[in-house]
């Protein structure tokens, strides 16, 4: 009795039916009344096509080919086919829309008159659907550019838009103006044909009438003066990002996209994605109104010209924003320019000021570091989580091996007491010796380690290189990535990499191996990290004991001395009260 009516508590029961397949769900629907509207809300919930919801108005049938077509039979319909379409489309919270649609095992797109038919029926009352929250579309037609409109919701709060077509590119965004009132975040991809000369002045209206967007991403050529001004209005903008995509037929700032932080309405960001110039990057974030509360920042540019670019950009970075945790830099010059410069850590040490959780840095020529650098790395940074030197080079004109880091020093980077993510571009001398130093440290807390290759010339060392990274890394299941450079020759002709593959393919084999034989050195190695932390944790107490007798003793002294003052006080008051005796008994005196 009691676990029936435990069933019939909406709480418990929605959360059984999550763990429900679709096909178990139609199955619970139609068990009692109590449980189908539940079950109808888990499973219309969240769609992955707009196919179930415009076949419950009518079946569809195709009416052309190439491209095929799909539409009504018919253009009426009965109050009760409405209400049906309107009682489903009530539970829908997400939707992924895709314009090419998949029925009965082809694929094709809707005719205008589906659109029209479910517009028609909602004209003066709820939207199609009233609950929406979430809506990714592709959008690959121009004939059902405007067809978005339909599924636009008050309710909703997430938008992913991914256009593909030129010419209607602009009806999507209008279509969508003055209909979304509390869209928070908006993401937009486009395809290569498309230019921001195409979208500018219907997607402006749209980010204008959208006031409270916190999270906005725009293909990387998008963003333009006009678009920056408008991004500015918003106030309360968190993260604003460049993603991959249009076209640069749009006359740009000749130092990358043409954000501006003169309206003040950027004082809010947290994470910031853009391409740009170091030199413009470092008068935009030393200007009066740079935000000074990022946390997240990604800078991509090819115009590295100078050396002292970077370390002014990373000083006026650091200064401006001392709370910053992430920070990207993708560094890749255009190698039609000129040679790239390489990149020394003495350029970054700005960053050391920070307390950073992640650092990353990408760039053609291999970062130049040493073992000081990566122990001033684990000082500054100790709640590091993921950390990339430019492990994949990208000089493609060389036949000589970039110099790297050796692979011996990867002991260093076990410093790190919370690393997960690791990336590294190594190179093995020739009469490779794993160091003999007793116990290893070990990056335990490694889960993904991505390493870029330099030409391994001691192929026979390939089983100590591996038994070496297998001590570093105990843990089988780290994943590991391995980056062969774009400037090897030929694979198939050197057969270098392969000795690496080699490597990876013996490294989680002696792991095992380590984790079978060896567990009584996992549990030694957790007892002594266990006595670690006690004793850190007792000299910590003993830091507090120490400080908390000083300001005691501080205090007692402090007491002593009021003590003794109060005393010097007493004397000085009996001392004025036998003044003020003697002088009244004079006064008697004189008056008898």
């Amino acid at each position: 009795m009691a676990t029936t009516a435990a069933l019939e508590i909406t709480e418990i029961l929605s959360t059984i039916l999550d763990f429900c397949s679709p096909k178990d769900l139609c199955v619970v629907a139609r068990t009692c009344r109590t449980w189908s509207e539940l079950a109808l809300q888990s499973l219309w919930m969240d769609l992955d096509s707009i196919t179930p919801l415009v076949t419950l108005l009518s079946p569809l049938e195709k009416v052309s080919e190439e491209p095929v077509r799909w539409a009504y039979p018919a253009n009426f319909f009965t109050l009760e086919q409405y209400e049906r379409l309107e009682f489903y489309g009530s539970f829908v919270r997400t939707i992924v829309y895709d314009d090419a649609i998949q029925l009965n095992g082809q694929t094709g797109i809707l005719e205008s008159s589906v659109y029209l038919n479910i517009a028609a029926a909602f004209i003066g009352r709820q939207p199609f659907l009233p609950n929406l929250q979430y809506l990714r579309c592709k959008i690959q037609y121009e004939q059902t550019s405007g067809g978005i409109g339909v599924l636009a919701s008050s309710e909703l709060t997430d938008l992913v838009l991914d256009i593909q077509c030129q010419k209607g590119a602009p009806m999507v965004f209008e279509s969508l103006r003055r209909r979304l009132p509390h869209l928070r975040s908006i993401s937009i991809t486009t395809s290569p044909t498309i230019s921001l000369q195409d979208v500018e002045v219907p997607l402006s209206r749209f980010l204008a009438d959208s006031p409270h967007l916190l999270q906005v991403s725009l293909p990387q050529f998008f963003l333009s003066k006009r678009l920056s001004e408008t991004l500015g209005t918003l106030g309360k903008l968190d993260s604003l990002l460049q993603t991959e995509g249009g076209n640069l037929k749009y006359p740009m700032n000749q130092h990358g996209c043409n954000l501006e932080f003169d309206s003040g309405g950027f004082q809010y960001l947290t994470e910031l994605q853009f391409n740009m110039s170091l030199k413009r990057a470092t008068d935009l974030f030393l200007s009066s109104n740079a935000p000074d509360s990022l946390t997240h920042l990604t800078i991509a540019t090819r115009m590295v010209t100078e050396e002292g670019d970077l370390r002014k950009f990373l000083r006026a970075l650091a200064s401006s924003n001392p709370q910053l945790r992430d920070i990207e830099l993708n560094l890749h010059t255009d190698k039609t320019l000129r040679d790239p410069e390489a990149i020394t850590f003495r350029m970054l040490a700005p960053l050391l000021e920070l307390d950073l959780d992640g650092f990353l840095i990408a760039h053609d020529q291999p970062l130049s570091y040493t073992d000081t650098d990566i122990m001033d790395m684990v000082e500054a940074w100790p709640n590091l989580k993921w950390l990339y030197l430019n492990e994949e080079v990208a000089i493609s004109d060389s036949s000589t091996p970039p110099p790297g880091l050796d692979i011996n020093h990867m002991i260093l980077f076990a410093s790190f007491p919370q690393l997960e993510e690791l990336g590294l571009y190594i190179q093995v001398n020739p009469e490779f010796r794993a160091p003999f130093i007793g116990p290893y440290p070990r990056l335990k807390q490694l889960k993904e380690f991505s390493l870029g290759t330099s030409v391994l010339t001691c192929p026979a060392a390939s089983e100590e290189i591996a038994m070496f990274i297998a001590t570093l890394m105990p843990k089988s299941d780290t994943q590991v990535i391995a980056t062969y450079s774009s400037w090897l020759p030929q694979r198939a002709e050197s057969g270098q990499n392969t000795t690496w593959e080699e490597v990876f393919k013996l490294w989680p084999k002696f792991c095992r191996a380590q984790e079978m034989l060896h567990p009584e050195l996992e549990a030694k190695d957790n007892e002594l990290e266990t006595q670690i932390e006690l004793m850190a944790s007792l000299l910590a107490n003993n830091d507090r004991l120490m400080e908390e007798n000083r300001v005691l003793k501080e205090n007692m002294q402090l007491v002593d001395s009021l003590r003794s003052r109060e005393k010097e006080l007493q004397a000085e008051i009996e001392k004025l009260n036998s003044l003020l005796n003697q002088r009244k008994d004079n006064e008697l005196n004189q008056q008898s």
